[in-house]
């Protein structure tokens, strides 16, 4: 975001303006107006800067002190579901993150399997199984928060597919042409037989 910080002069005329440390990046002084803008490229604890107005008899100062935050963050999973085995370890769910947030995720995971809570990686190996959940994974910072959903489910055995028709039931006329996808909400077919 675009930043404009402009002085009040409430007394006397001056020459040139100059700041103390140097401005966070992406933020500059106008040496003659005193106006800091720009807009900040990354992050910055609290900082307290040093602003020095002079003209040609006498100089003054004034601080200000800037922090600037990082962008609010977002998190996305592509894919965002699992489809695991009990004692088999699960492909790692990466999401894209931005924003630098602490991540949290609601409900707990299953057992076995856990969240990163920096880079929003889930991992690890289950050791119960659980029909399809959805879960809130949420990244925070100091400017906010976002939220996405993932689903798990874990099976007992090596065949956590699940497939429905819908409608299940339907009726046709000889000749008529027909078309039913069917719909997979759990795991990967190769094959329909």
């Amino acid at each position: 975001a675009n930043v404009t910080l402009t002085p009040t002069i409430t007394s006397g005329s001056v020459n040139a303006f100059v700041v103390s440390p140097a401005l966070p990046a992406g933020l500059g002084i106008n040496a003659t107006n005193g106006s800091i803008t720009g807009a900040p490229t990354g992050v910055s604890s609290a900082t307290t800067y040093l602003v020095t107005a002079n003209n040609n008899t006498c100089s003054a100062t004034s601080s200000v002190t800037i922090t600037v935050n990082p962008a609010a963050p977002s998190i996305v999973y592509n894919p965002s579901d699992i489809n695991g085995i009990i004692n088999q370890a699960i492909t790692a769910l990466t999401p894209t993150v931005t924003g630098s947030p602490t991540i949290t995720i609601s409900p707990a995971l299953p057992a076995g399997l856990v969240i990163n809570n920096l880079t929003g990686v889930i991992s690890g190996t289950p050791t119960a199984a659980i029909s399809r959940t959805s879960y809130t994974v949420t990244a925070t910072n100091a400017s906010g928060s976002a939220s996405a959903i993932i689903t798990i489910s874990i099976s007992a055995t090596g065949c956590p597919i699940v497939f429905n028709y819908s409608p299940a039931s339907n009726t046709y006329t000889t000749g008529a042409n027909v078309t039913l996808t069917p719909t997979i909400t759990s795991g990967s077919v190769n094959a329909f037989v």
